[in-house]
């Protein structure tokens, strides 16, 4: 997430591939960096199309026509990304206030919704609270970049 404090953050841009259906309808996302003393920077926000990294991973960057954009990934953060595409907009509070007391950071854009689960978190909680959702019909997910080690089956 943009830091204000942090005036040396820039825009790294992640080539984005539409699926077949098209989505999403756009080629690029843009998340927050720090750039480090390396060379490399710091993802400073969840990416909500992106599979490339998470927010904390340490990456490389290659400038192309005076923009930034991802190169390759340098240092795991071991947190892992989850995207929720809900089917009640106005459920989005509540879930997101359930998933801040799993331990968790989300972001939200119109029915989607971004989740950070830190490395520190366990995910068989978290993995549970979404497959019960999942299978209640109130959402679908997906494990986008994952570096938990996988759930549990019940």
């Amino acid at each position: 997430m943009h830091d204000p404090t942090k005036d040396n953050q820039v825009k790294l841009k992640f080539q984005i591939e539409p699926d077949e259906d098209g989505y999403p309808p756009f080629r690029v996302e843009s998340v927050w960096v720090t750039p480090l003393p390396d060379g490399t920077y710091q993802v400073d926000n969840i990416p909500f199309f992106a599979y490339d990294a998470a927010d904390g991973d340490v990456v490389t960057g290659q400038e192309i026509d005076g923009e930034l954009f991802f190169d390759h990934l340098v240092r795991p953060s071991g947190n892992s990304v989850v995207r929720i595409i809900v089917n009640d907009e106005a459920s989005i509070p509540a879930l997101r206030a359930q998933l801040t007391a799993l331990g968790c950071d989300t972001e939200w854009w119109g029915k989607l919704v971004t989740i950070n689960v830190p490395a520190d978190v366990p995910y068989d909680p978290v993995y549970q609270f979404l497959d019960a959702g999942e299978t209640a019909g109130r959402w679908g997910f997906e494990e986008s970049v994952l570096k938990h080690p996988l759930a549990e089956s019940p």
